[in-house]
């Protein structure tokens, strides 16, 4: 029942088992690695990806570290690790594991923008690209009951004469069968963006719900880049002096949020900010229009949870999730319940 858990705070990995304290998990790999050459400050880890492995005691996760990238399989109750992927400069934002043939589907970041899906089969190395094209494919999770089946959200862009990406359309729900390539779009909404879906043996779907923002940039005549101009400046100002804070005192002046989510990573940027503020403590990281739905075979539609930044269904059925604050507990039919309380979560993931 969702009771053994991992979540990524601030680009760090802690996992909670058995309605433990939550421990903080280091990687043995990249602690090996010198310090930055540039500043003589110790490699910056970034936890992306999170999924579980053969059974509860077992955690795989993705690591950037020093523009390298790797996946690395660890127990949690001996401490050994392996790394199971090495690629340079691949930053791996969400995968998945077949709890039966435990072949490894993730998103990762390519050129350009993109985001494409690779699959690793046997856990041995070498992946290859599923998905292709000027989209953004991620968070991909297995059909439970489908050996070869993926459901994932995906969003076109769209870009200008310099090949810059200027608008991106709303995020569908793509369902893709490895074997045969058939691929089709299982739901799609032009108002909102519909986010990690998961899909059960049973036919239904979980995904989040938020609405739709358009992306673009509308230049109406040549002057509105002057009448940027003193943001520009202040933009400017600002980073100077986050430089001069550095070197003076050798650290940032606000932490850096290591996060895939632009709105979060603004959202927690001034939370920290002004930290101490009454109203900051009240309100969660996401508004309540970010929800977490469960549509049925049928196509009707329940919403289970709202203000969700993230969630993951456990192998019971019951979804654990978070407003980016705290971490809450869903059984099926039930109302939720707090099991933790953190800032800032960015991901979190079932372990059972």
């Amino acid at each position: 029942m969702a009771n053994t858990f991992a979540f990524i705070s601030d680009g760090e990995l802690w996992v909670s088992a058995n309605g433990q304290p939550p421990q903080i998990v280091d990687n043995e790999f990249a602690s090996k690695y010198p310090a930055d050459p540039v500043t003589g400050e110790p490699t910056r880890c970034i936890y992306g990806g999170v999924t579980r492995g053969r059974d509860e005691s077992e955690i795989i996760f993705a690591l950037f570290f020093g523009g390298r990238g790797g996946v690395y399989e660890r127990r949690l109750d001996s401490g050994d690790e392996r790394r199971i992927i090495r690629k340079n400069h691949a930053h791996v934002q969400h995968m998945d594991r077949h709890p039966l043939t435990g072949a490894l589907i993730y998103s990762l970041r390519a050129e350009q923008g993109t985001v494409r899906l690779s699959l690793n089969q046997v856990l041995d190395g070498v992946g290859r690209e599923v998905t292709e094209g000027d989209t953004r494919d991620d968070a991909p999770t297995w059909v439970q009951g489908k050996e070869s089946t993926i459901v994932y959200q995906s969003t076109g862009l769209a870009r200008d004469s310099r090949g810059n990406v200027v608008e991106a359309s709303p995020c569908e729900i793509i369902e893709l069968d490895l074997h045969s390539t058939e691929l089709r779009t299982l739901i799609s909404d032009d108002r909102h963006d519909l986010l990690e879906p998961h899909k059960l043996a049973d036919g239904s779907l979980f995904f989040i719900r938020r609405p739709y923002r358009s992306r673009s940039i509308v230049r109406w005549f040549p002057l509105f880049a002057v009448a940027l101009f003193p943001v520009r400046i202040a933009f400017m100002a600002g980073f100077c002096l986050k430089v001069i804070w550095r070197l003076i005192f050798n650290r940032p002046a606000v932490a850096d949020v290591h996060t895939s989510d632009p709105d979060l990573k603004r959202l927690v940027w001034w939370s920290r900010l002004f930290h101490d503020d009454a109203l900051a403590q009240r309100r969660g990281t996401v508004p309540k229009s970010w929800q977490l739905i469960r549509r049925a075979a049928d196509g009707s539609e329940t919403v289970v949870a709202k203000a969700v930044l993230g969630y993951d269904v456990a192998s019971d059925g019951s979804v654990i999730f978070t407003d980016g604050r705290a971490i809450y507990r869903c059984v099926p039919g039930g109302k939720p319940e707090k099991v933790l309380d953190y800032f800032p979560i960015e991901k979190v993931t079932a372990l059972d």
